[in-house]
């Protein structure tokens, strides 16, 4: 039987629980998670739950946690955690535990069940909370209000966190944000598609924390540019991340073993040439790759791929080091470029 190496760490003192103290967002393998008590049940629950969310946001898709094999995988958590720590914190009367998951076991996983995996995480998506303008133009406004809007931006910001998702606040001039303020639920969205291109991003997340009346809402309601309709910042961050990661999701097949021919041109130097084939190393969907030839500065290689040339051309796309210069997917040869930034 594996021996399961858990460390137990109980802080009884009260601690700051900020993203200073535990950045979940930098560790895609890490997940925190509320619980009932320390008892051994509902430590369990939670890495059920964490479990849950480590899928959720490797994957980018939230039908995946409807698969059979993901269903009976939160069963038996346990053997794909490598630690854990369990928080409390006296003053909020929170206790929470951070759950190690091991990268290996997770992405073995993930591979074996054909499950896609999201090329697309740390999206930037453009914020924007009404109240927060507010609070920016009416300095009189009531301190309740305020610090409601201001803990709840905080709270959002967290979820999205949790689905990969980086939340850009803009910056608003005199005419923009004169314009904001006059934009009701109907004009509102092509407001927001303008602004998102001035940050050079394509999607948007707008919530509201009280009605036109100023009645406080509970829950907040949001809307996005994939759901325009106000619904909960939970369904439209579900519905934002699973529309952004059907372009930008791959699904690896161990057993598959798809040759393909590349032409990386104007390679400079050595260096460069090192730096290529450390990058083709890093690429998931390849299982190995050959150099053929060299011809001048360009370099020949066969690959061979888990994956299917559409997919691996989403990561050569979604690359900052590489572009593609020719090629096709029925003629399974593509010619690159790489660039040294």
């Amino acid at each position: 039987m594996t021996k399961f190496p858990f460390l137990l760490i109980i802080l009884l003192h009260c601690i700051s629980l900020g993203a200073e103290e535990i950045n979940i967002s930098e560790d895609n393998y890490s997940f925190k998670s509320n619980l009932k008590g320390f008892d051994r049940q509902s430590i369990h629950e939670a890495m059920s739950n964490s479990l849950k969310g480590i899928i959720l946001r490797i994957t980018g898709d939230s039908k995946v946690l409807e698969l059979d094999v993901v269903k009976n995988a939160v069963l038996n958590p346990r053997i794909y955690v490598n630690e854990y720590q369990l928080i409390t914190d006296d003053n909020l009367g929170l206790m929470q535990a951070v759950f190690s998951f091991n990268e290996e076991s997770i992405r073995k996983f993930v591979e074996e069940n054909k499950l896609p995996l999201w090329i697309g995480q740390n999206t930037k998506v453009l914020f924007y909370m009404p109240c927060l303008n507010s609070i920016l133009i009416e300095p009189l406004i009531e301190d309740q209000k305020k610090e409601f809007c201001i803990k709840a931006q905080e709270s959002l910001i967290k979820k999205a966190e949790f689905r990969s998702i980086i939340m850009v606040k803009p910056t608003l001039d005199f005419f923009e944000t004169v314009v904001m303020n006059n934009s009701d639920f109907e004009t509102l969205p092509l407001t927001l598609d303008n602004l998102a291109l001035k940050y050079g991003l394509r999607n948007w997340l707008a919530c509201f924390s009280e009605d036109r009346f100023g009645t406080p809402l509970t829950p907040i309601l949001c809307q996005s540019n994939f759901s325009k309709d106000s619904i909960s910042f939970d369904d439209s961050i579900t519905s934002l991340v699973d529309n952004i990661s059907y372009d930008s999701s791959f699904s690896l097949d161990v057993d598959q073993n798809l040759d393909i021919s590349i032409v990386i041109k104007n390679i400079v130097d050595f260096k460069m040439f090192q730096e290529i084939q450390a990058f083709l190393k890093s690429f998931l969907v390849i299982n190995s790759y050959k150099l053929e030839v060299l011809k001048g500065r360009d370099a020949y290689f066969l690959l061979s791929l888990n994956s299917s040339v559409s997919d691996f051309r989403k990561i050569i796309n979604l690359s900052n080091n590489f572009s593609v210069i020719d090629g096709d997917l029925m003629t399974e040869q593509l010619t690159l470029e790489y660039f040294n930034n």
